[in-house]
């Protein structure tokens, strides 16, 4: 069965290059990349991001501007400890709460030049471990001291 992949972005068209690297990279690994708005939906949207999201196996967020919204979906899937990638066209954009957490940077002209990252990363995540701090040190390097106490008292304590 195909993993299911949450796609956190902003619903306009400017952003379509983005969606498409996404479900680009997706594809590549046999996974489904979907987008909220693409399938219809009856009932609160709320409940409906929540189901999405905690059916997902990872959620890719672009948060390449300020985005209410994004941003409360990725609250919701670290809330679901899920593994969350982070997309942005620039990184001085991210808030404070994301600063800390590795993006991968893009070129808003050209999108898909970040392709094969994007694959890398979502593959760590989607076959390394499900501990924030373990599938980071999977994927990336070593994290330090500080970085291993803030996971960890993320995956103990959840939200809420």
């Amino acid at each position: 069965m195909a993993q299911n992949i949450f796609v956190a972005m902003p619903f306009k068209h400017s952003f379509d290059p983005v969606l498409d690297l996404i479900k680009d990279a997706a594809n590549l690994l046999n996974a489904q990349a979907a987008r909220l708005d693409e399938e219809p939906i009856s009932g609160s949207i709320v409940s409906h991001i929540r189901s999405q999201i905690e059916q997902s196996d990872l959620m890719v967020a672009v948060v390449s501007e300020e985005n209410g919204n994004v941003y409360y979906e990725i609250g919701l899937a670290h809330c679901q400890k899920k593994p969350v990638v982070l997309l942005t066209a620039d990184p001085t954009t991210l808030k404070f709460d994301l600063r800390d957490h590795r993006a991968i940077v893009y070129d808003a002209q050209s999108p898909k030049t970040v392709r094969d990252e994007l694959v890398r990363t979502i593959k760590a995540a989607l076959d390394g471990p499900s501990e924030p701090a373990l599938f980071i040190e999977s994927a990336f390097q070593r994290p330090t001291e500080n970085e291993l106490s803030y996971f960890s008292r993320l995956w103990h304590d959840g939200c809420g």
